[in-house]
């Protein structure tokens, strides 16, 4: 199982393979800016259509915030039960949203949330930002080998929420020019029926890719693997440990606020780039 922690990090052009400014004037962007919040909608909807969801955030200019669960798995319930119900810590914010919940990953588009990209699809939950052209803001979640809520909470995801709308408010944020490039839209959603490996792993597993059958997130994971198995060149440590943790350069990261450093290891990758107590990770790969 691969192993991966994520709260939010802006996703930067370079960190998508795209051409970015050559110094992004990072004291400009985390400095204290002015932001207002429009008025909230007046529930909030969980919708089921990303497509529909994303006409709707562009009428309205709001953020999407996109979770994906599996339904019958196990793994996540008790969290995901939390994000639903949202309750006095994040309903008053997930009213900011165009809500998205998908439950069945043939409904994934890949165009969209890029998976193999950016998170770990082995039991774990999920839940993505974007912006109303499809522009991956961030992703909170994660798990490690002792649970699947050791490292996320719903006040690391309340303090996200935040986040990100400050940053989609900020009327500053267009000098940037940080963000992701927009994905192109046109024509039919790419899924994980389109993967390479698809073919392969429901010939393996008939069953388990039956039409009856909810794709599940982990079975996405094993489809993105197949290509690698088949040709002889799968490695169990290299193509399953897709996503370190912190502690792997020396960090360790504050559980409700999902940012902000707790401890540096002396004589660590992190130390040795100046990381100290209490600074606020702000981008990663760019």
């Amino acid at each position: 199982m691969a192993l991966s922690y994520f709260a939010l990090l802006l996703c930067s052009q370079t960190a998508l393979g795209q051409s970015a400014p050559a110094s992004p004037r990072w004291a400009d962007i985390l400095a204290p800016a002015a932001v207002t919040w429009p008025a909230p909608l007046p529930r909030v909807t969980w919708r089921t259509d990303l497509s529909a969801a994303i006409d709707e955030a562009r009428r309205d200019s709001r953020p999407l915030f996109v979770t994906l669960r599996c339904l019958p798995c196990k793994q996540c319930a008790d969290f995901d039960k939390d994000v639903l119900e949202g309750g006095p810590l994040l309903e008053p914010l997930l009213r900011q949203f165009v809500t998205v919940r998908l439950t069945d990953m043939r409904e994934l588009d890949l165009r969209l949330l890029p998976v193999a990209q950016w998170q770990d699809l082995d039991l774990s939950w999920w839940g993505w930002f974007l912006d109303p052209a499809g522009r991956v803001y961030g992703v909170f979640g994660g798990r490690d080998e002792i649970s699947d809520t050791t490292r996320i909470s719903a006040a690391a995801l309340a303090a996200t929420l935040r986040r990100v709308l400050d940053h989609h408010y900020d009327p500053r944020r267009s000098q940037w020019n940080i963000d992701a490039a927009a994905p192109a839209l046109g024509g039919r959603p790419r899924t994980p029926v389109d993967l390479p490996g698809y073919a392969s792993w429901r010939r393996i597993k008939p069953a388990a890719a039956g039409a009856d059958n909810c794709l599940h997130c982990h079975k996405v994971a094993e489809i993105l693997r197949q290509p690698a198995i088949d040709a002889g060149r799968f490695d169990k440590r290299r193509d399953f440990d897709d996503w370190p943790f912190p502690e792997n350069v020396g960090l360790t990261l504050e559980r409700d606020d999902g940012l902000r450093v707790r401890t540096v290891r002396p004589e660590s990758p992190a130390a040795r780039a100046g990381l100290r107590r209490g600074d606020e990770l702000a981008a990663a790969g760019g």
